[in-house]
């Protein structure tokens, strides 16, 4: 049985709050571990997918569209990369 390495909570935090800095259309200043989309970064769904797919790319993961929608906040997208099993 294969043993899978769940990535470090702690190194999921830091990598996630560096991505959503990064994204041009976010303000960091408003980036935080329990920042809304919706009311704190301003996101809309266009924004939100754009995130999704960035996230993806970083953590070498498929979030499908019904998982992506449940994700809300910052501290939901965490939670689902800390719990992922393929996350890198």
């Amino acid at each position: 049985m294969a043993f899978h390495r769940f990535l470090d909570r702690f190194e999921v935090t830091n990598r996630v709050l560096d991505l959503l800095k990064s994204i041009p259309f976010v303000d960091p200043s408003k980036v935080n571990p329990a920042a809304s989309f919706k009311d704190d970064l301003h996101l809309d769904m266009l924004d939100s997918v754009e995130v999704m797919m960035a996230v993806e790319e970083e953590f070498a993961v498929d979030i499908s569209n019904s998982e992506a929608d449940k994700i809300s906040t910052t501290a939901h997208l965490i939670d689902y990369i800390a719990a992922h099993p393929q996350a890198k």
